[in-house]
């Protein structure tokens, strides 16, 4: 099939030449880079044109290239080594990885709309569809994500549930287009905060009361954690004054 390729792929290598080659000596196959092999004689086919050869992919990661030699056409004029097309392919054995992105930005209460994006290093198949998973905070079994017009880029909608603390995404069953089966841990984003519990706030006074009629004070309220600006918190009073 066509490439990239990971370790055992089996690849037919097809030599197209623009004359009649000369069955022996048959020409030779020599491949360096990413894979190394040395010169073997490739198979004829019923066209005089076209020979094969049938290789198994190694380990190794970039670029391998193709080397002619050997075969000769009607004249004897040796073949060209370089080939005009197709001179080289892609050896891949490397998972790809992913950043993890969330839009809009937590943490989040139950019932929020989330979009979840997983940013891949390459471009995924389509087919297996990466998954993500939850666990922790919030737990969703692996889900299918959604394809986008960026083959490296895929999202999922999420609506976060009850609880509280850290959720902890998990990628699964994608594969890059050699195969290669993503890493489960994303590289950032890896969590996002659930937070369900309503904050608290300790009030005090300066100057320290009792206060009579004319008297400014400020009244501060510390949160147990950070408050948003808009709306900002609002105060009332009841009892002896009311405001």
């Amino acid at each position: 099939p066509t490439g990239q390729y990971k370790s055992g792929a089996t690849v037919t290598i097809t030599a197209t030449f623009n004359e009649n080659i000369n069955p022996s000596p048959a020409p030779k196959i020599a491949i360096s880079g990413a894979n190394t092999m040395s010169a073997a004689d490739m198979t004829g086919t019923a066209d005089p044109k076209v020979f094969t050869y049938s290789y198994t992919v190694a380990t190794g990661n970039g670029n391998a290239t193709i080397a002619l030699s050997a075969g000769t056409d009607a004249s004897g004029n040796v073949i060209t080594s370089a080939p005009t097309s197709g001179g080289t392919f892609v050896v891949d054995n490397t998972a790809p990885t992913a950043a993890i992105s969330y839009s809009p930005a937590g943490p989040y209460k139950s019932g929020t709309l989330v979009t979840i994006t997983a940013s891949f290093t390459e471009n995924m198949s389509t087919s297996p569809l990466p998954k993500f998973a939850i666990s922790g905070a919030n737990t969703v079994g692996a889900t299918s994500m959604d394809v986008t017009g960026d083959p490296k880029v895929f999202t999922k909608s999420f609506t976060v549930d009850a609880g509280n603390g850290n959720a902890t995404i998990a990628l699964s069953t994608g594969t890059d287009v050699a195969g290669n089966v993503t890493t489960s841990a994303p590289t950032i984003g890896a969590a996002f905060v659930v937070d369900n519990t309503a904050p608290t706030a300790a009030v005090t006074y300066s100057p320290t009361g009792p206060y009579k009629s004319g008297t400014s004070v400020t009244i501060t309220a510390t949160f147990n954690e950070n408050m948003k600006d808009a709306p900002v918190p609002q105060i009332g009073m009841s009892g002896a004054n009311i405001v």
